[in-house]
């Protein structure tokens, strides 16, 4: 952090608002001013070890979702009004087959967006306090659990 190359990437950043132009001139020329300086760099939560600690706990996720009250939901989001030929347990089925196919995934090493899935786990076991503003918003991969954020971040 105190090395010239540091400095440089610090100073010369730009915060970019496009998503892809954060990767390039953040994520992407951090790494590439390192490895010119002869710096390294490493991970301070490594994927195998995070998806092991989700994976240790994904017993606990499915038994939670059970707990979770049953209410009519369109994309994880309560919609008063919805009507349905019959019952729907909406959100605690999502959050069931979401768990379920995420430790599929996870065991079969597909790819993820571990900022996406692992928030909590990276908050809580790696102490990083940063949440993706793309989760929030737009939760592309339709993770259940980001409704306890305000409750994760209050506890932490």
């Amino acid at each position: 952090i105190a090395s010239k190359a540091f400095n440089e990437f610090v100073y010369g950043y730009e915060f970019p608002e496009d998503k892809f132009k954060v990767i390039a001139s953040g994520e992407i020329r951090l790494s590439s001013i390192l490895l010119s300086s002869s710096l390294s760099s490493r991970v301070i939560a490594p994927y195998s070890d995070i998806s092991g600690v989700w994976l240790s706990e994904m017993s606990n996720m499915l038994e939670a979702n059970l707990k979770l009250p049953e209410h009519h939901m369109l994309h994880g989001v309560a919609a008063p009004g919805l009507s349905f030929e019959r019952p729907h347990r909406g959100f605690v089925d999502h959050a069931q087959t979401w768990t379920l196919n995420m430790g599929s995934n996870l065991r079969d090493m597909r790819p993820i967006n571990p900022q996406h899935v692992f928030w909590k786990e990276l908050m809580r076991d790696y102490r990083i306090p940063l949440i993706k503003k793309e989760l929030i918003f737009s939760n592309p991969a339709g993770v259940p659990d980001i409704w306890t954020v305000p409750a994760v971040v209050t506890e932490l």
